[in-house]
């Protein structure tokens, strides 16, 4: 496991990362898993400098997607769901720069906010 990343794994079939958007963490794919845990070997990662990973000492997609490969089971091929920010880190993955095996990439970007995550300003 990447020092200072922190990562979680569960479920059973093909593999899958998931990676969440900027100010975000692993949380938000919580609702998912129960759905998958069945269908898909899950790994997920926050992010450096967000929630429990530490941070890097300088940002770029690239030093993301580095910090995000060793965490995906070598030679073992993966599909990556990202969102917004984690949707960029998906693609620099999917480039075979980083030594992962993807065999796709889901993307998504938030439309709606709640008021859980985001309180925003008073209606």
């Amino acid at each position: 496991m990447p020092p200072g990343l922190h990562v979680r794994r569960g479920g059973d079939g093909p593999s899958s990362c998931c990676l969440h958007g900027l100010g975000a963490d692993a949380d938000v794919w919580e609702p998912l898993l129960p759905h998958v845990q069945d269908r898909w070997q899950w790994t997920t990662v926050d992010l450096p400098g967000h929630g429990s990973s530490a941070p890097l000492p300088r940002y770029s997609f690239g030093a993301l997607a580095s910090a995000v490969a060793p965490a995906v089971d070598p030679g073992q091929p993966v599909v990556v769901l990202g969102h917004s920010l984690g949707g960029v880190v998906a693609l620099a993955l999917g480039s075979g720069w980083y030594g992962v095996e993807v065999r796709a990439v889901a993307l998504g970007s938030k439309v709606v906010w709640t008021p859980r995550r985001w309180p925003g300003p008073a209606a």
